[in-house]
């Protein structure tokens, strides 16, 4: 029978029911929209969260092996050149390529109160503008006997006096500093530095059985002759301590220093002191 000719409740009927089938279809649309929606909803979090962990791998921890500080200022090597002490005796400084090994040596010179003397020297330089130098060498000592050895200087014009700064390799095998004002040409006397003599060791008792280890010692200079200087060993401070001039007219600020490193006492014994590659850097601030 044709559709035309269907009765009109049976056409009815028929439509309903289309009706609800395309209603049906259409809901089952939805949803399926709704399902691939909320898919990708998901793979987006997925995703995300990959990401973010991802990232968070590549962070710099604050662990203290893997700590990044970048803010440390850039160091340059200030290309001193090492002058060996004319006045040591033959064979008792004996440079190996960049590599220094010193042994006693009668120190000659008339105003020392040390009996032994081996040293290096470095170019001057001058320090009228704010700016820090840092010293650096892996330094090994090996004898049978525990004496007070000077292994490091901050050295200046002071006759009579001791130098600015001194670093000291005590017979317990910690390490101090020393370290005098001079007073003007015309003042007696010099004025022993209490902050440096009173400074605090907190580093490892070293070894003189030939066991290396690193050494750096950095002085930061104002411009005006004052300093504050810091001792690091195997990359660890272990000591600081500062240089301030004492006011008044009767005391010179010194502007032009160099440095010297060996092994100067005061008393003679047996020694052999190796010290690789002394290096001396420089950054200005």
């Amino acid at each position: 029978m044709k559709r035309a000719q269907l009765p009109v409740v049976q056409l009815l009927a028929e439509e309903f029911s289309l009706r609800m089938e395309i209603q049906r279809g259409s809901e089952n649309m939805s949803q399926r929209n709704k399902m691939v929606v909320s898919g990708a909803q998901a793979l987006v979090v997925v995703l995300l969260t990959i990401s973010i962990l991802g990232c968070e791998s590549t962070l710099p921890t604050n662990s203290s092996s893997q700590q990044i500080n970048y803010s440390t200022p850039k160091y340059r090597n200030a290309n001193f050149e090492w002058r060996l002490d004319g006045a040591a005796d033959p064979g008792s400084i004996v440079r190996l390529a960049s590599d220094f090994e010193f042994r006693p040596s009668v120190n000659k010179s008339e105003t020392s109160v040390f009996a032994q003397r081996s040293e290096i020297s470095s170019s001057t330089f001058s320090a009228t503008n704010p700016v820090t130098y840092r010293f650096e060498a892996d330094v090994s000592m090996t004898t049978q006997i525990s004496k007070d050895v000077v292994i490091f200087q901050l050295y200046a014009s002071t006759p009579g006096c001791a130098p600015p700064m001194s670093l000291r390799w005590r017979s317990d095998n910690t390490l101090s500093f020393d370290g005098d004002f001079a007073r003007r040409s015309g003042s007696d006397g010099c004025v022993e530095n209490v902050d440096l003599k009173s400074a605090m060791y907190t580093g490892p008792r070293l070894s003189r059985t030939g066991n290396e280890f690193r050494l750096a010692v950095e002085a930061s200079f104002d411009g005006n002759g004052d300093f504050v200087t810091e001792v690091y060993i195997d990359e660890t401070l272990v000591m600081t301590g500062s240089y301030v001039t004492p006011e008044g007219d009767t005391f010179d600020r010194r502007t032009s220093f160099y440095m010297k490193h060996g092994a100067n006492s005061p008393e003679f014994w047996p020694f052999v002191m190796l010290s690789k590659n002394p290096t001396v850097l420089r950054r200005t601030r």
